[in-house]
């Protein structure tokens, strides 16, 4: 689960019920509460009334309107005090004043309050709790549905455990909730903004196997909200599929809250002004080293051309040599302009992207096919950034390792420059999670024999250390098995196929192959081959959604791939990502401008961050007799169902 701020708890809700109580009151403003045994009004001592506090109000001062309350509750008599102090504390919690509203809680006498009024209370103490982060303690104090409450009462109830639940990570629990919620709620307005919040819910970036989600015995609702969720997220760089599949599923659940009017606005959303520009230029280095990589992104790129509806208006597209000098690029770059280009697609390059990343601004948008080294502080807004960028992989390799209840983590990575990177954002993101990396090390790729490194990060060297001693001391040998370390509960591993073929086998021979090992997508060549990938079998690694993916939409693409490049299965992931260039042009500035958004691609689950960087979610494989196969459990059961059992502490 990713570790995020917590957003701003949900607004206090004043339904109708509420608005006739404070009609009354402010009516009676003027008029006085008798105390017990009373024949006079209790006149106020400071001379405030509750007609100031409704001024205060009605002039945008909600501190002075809180402290009118205070005010009044300190003259009032014994069994009207609760009442004002719990109106403060909304002002309070409205201006995110919590020290101010914890005082005003303090001051109430539990053996006083009303039923109304401790529902009131847990509802301010529990979305204090949610907006400090405090999810558990939350949880806790946020009230149980009562049937005795007030309809406003249980749709605030509903609606704050809703709230908790989605930033505790429990997606299943907080959609019920909120489709419990639905009926309650006032107006056409609040049900609006509750689908909105349901579709946040479901479009969030590690909830992944919504086809599991939906078989859940939540009802239809339920199974429709995700089903619609799984819809979209299945063919939203398709326009003219996104539209049938829209249709299709409002067939099949017509009576759906959400196939009135929400389907229709959100599909008119992802498609609205989502037009190519008239002429698109495609700058690759298509002579030198780079030759047959660019080859495989413009192949992609064209094949993302064609396979757009003709109804729709296609763009010019022209294809650039950049050829091997990155310094080329501007004069590439300017020709193409000078010959009508509305949008650029490239460079490849890591040096050119660096040099349109230092650039001010630029003429017409960029959709570069790498990433500038680091961050730069005002990269030009003109400049989109996509490609397979492998930090994504070691981020989300880090997320799924502390989804999977593991913390304690060890990395095995290649020297050099690549690995140095992985293993930056794999530590970065592990404890960022709560997580810790235990240890690591660094492999020569070059070699065949990891025992070194792998011993080292095992501990084994030191227990074979205390063998020898052990022996010297005795005078006689011994039968020894050497025991590993035992706080890694799971391995994070970055390699090529030649290496993790060697690897994998390597580290159980060392005594570890009861140790999760979760890879990136460069352990797969890309093609099947059993005799080649038996030795990984348990492996768990992460690849694009071209390669897992057994959809007909992917046998498809596959298929065209393999009839132009039958004997080049490593350039996939590339040809993959040429077609994800074309498809993603319409929606960058969608993308841009919804950071919660995510489009799902061949490359992987699509969103883009505030430099304008697209990340990439990718799915995870498991290796099973010698080949790849999607996995579709939850994070709690892939180490059961690798049959790895983690050590745990």
């Amino acid at each position: 689960m990713n570790a995020r701020p917590p957003p701003p708890a949900p607004l206090i809700r004043i339904g109708r019920n509420a608005l006739g109580a404070l009609a009354v009151a402010l009516a009676l403003g003027a008029c006085t509460v008798l105390p017990p045994g009373s024949e006079q009004p209790l006149a106020p001592r400071s001379g405030v009334s509750e007609n100031d506090a409704a001024v205060a109000l009605q002039q945008g001062d909600l501190a002075g309107a809180a402290r009118i309350y205070r005010e009044l509750a300190a003259q009032a008599p014994v069994t009207g005090r609760e009442d004002y102090l719990l109106r403060a504390a909304r002002l309070a919690y409205q201006q995110r004043d919590f020290a101010s509203l914890e005082q005003d809680l303090a001051g109430l006498d539990d053996n006083r309050l009303s039923a109304q009024q401790a529902t009131e209370k847990a509802l301010l103490e529990g979305s204090v709790a949610l907006a400090q982060g405090r999810l558990e303690a939350a949880l806790a104090v946020a009230p149980e549905v009562d049937p005795e409450m007030t309809l406003v009462e249980r749709a605030r109830v509903m609606e704050l455990r809703a709230d908790i639940r989605t930033e505790l990570g429990d997606v299943s629990g907080a959609l019920r909730l909120r489709i419990l919620l639905e009926p309650m709620l006032p107006s056409v307005e609040a049900i609006e903004d509750n689908h909105r919040r349901i579709w946040r819910l479901l479009g969030q970036p590690g909830l992944l196997d919504l086809a599991a989600m939906r078989r859940l015995p939540h009802g239809e609702v339920f199974a429709g909200w995700v089903e619609l969720a799984e819809t979209v997220r299945g063919a939203r760089l398709e326009q003219s599929s996104l539209g049938q599949a829209v249709n299709a599923w409002t067939r099949r659940y017509p009576a759906h809250p959400a196939a009135d009017s929400f389907a229709n606005q959100l599909l008119d959303a992802i498609l609205a002004d989502r037009s190519y520009p008239h002429q698109i230029a495609l700058l690759l280095p298509l002579s030198g080293r780079l030759s047959r990589v660019s080859e495989a992104i413009r192949d992609g790129f064209l094949a993302g051309y064609f396979e757009s509806p003709q109804s729709t208006e296609r763009p010019d597209v022209r294809v650039y040599d950049l050829g091997p000098d990155p310094a080329a690029f501007w004069q590439t770059y300017n020709r193409a302009l000078g010959e009508g280009a509305k949008l650029v697609v490239g460079p490849l390059s890591k040096p050119a992207v660096n040099l349109l990343a230092a650039s001010e601004q630029l003429a017409v948008p960029v959709l570069s096919l790498n990433y500038a080294d680091g961050a730069p502080a005002a990269p030009p807004p003109e400049l989109y950034q996509f490609g397979l960028l492998p930090e994504d992989e070691a981020r989300q390799a880090a997320e799924f390792i502390i989804d999977n209840g593991l913390y304690r983590a060890a990395a095995i990575v290649p020297q050099g420059a690549w690995g140095e990177r992985l293993l930056g954002e794999f530590r970065d993101s592990l404890e960022r999670l709560g997580g810790m990396l235990v240890d690591h090390e660094f492999y020569a790729a070059e070699k065949n024999d990891f025992s070194g490194p792998i011993q080292r990060v095992l501990s084994l060297q030191l227990s074979r250390n205390r063998e020898r001693v052990l022996q010297r001391a005795l005078g006689t040998d011994l039968e020894f098995q050497p025991r590993r370390r035992e706080d890694v509960e799971a391995i994070f591993l970055a390699a090529a196929p030649k290496n993790a073929r060697l690897l994998k086998p390597q580290l159980s021979f060392h005594h570890a192959g009861d140790i999760p090992v979760y890879a990136t997508s460069h352990a797969f060549s890309g093609t099947r081959d059993v005799r080649a990938d038996k030795d990984m079998d348990g492996l768990v690694y992460l690849d694009i959604p071209l390669v897992l993916d057994p959809g007909a939409q992917t046998h498809a693409v596959r298929a065209g791939f393999e009839a132009s490049w039958p004997s080049e299965q490593r350039y996939l992931r590339l040809f993959a990502l040429g077609m994800d260039a074309y498809k993603v042009i319409p929606h960058l500035e969608q993308l841009r401008d919804n950071p919660d958004l995510r489009l799902t691609g061949l490359t992987g689950e699509l969103s883009m961050d505030t430099g304008r960087r697209l990340h990439r979610r990718l799915r995870w494989g498991l290796f099973e007799g010698g080949e790849p196969k999607p996995l579709t459990l939850p994070a709690a059961d892939v180490a059961e169902h690798s049959a790895i059992s983690p050590q745990r502490p």
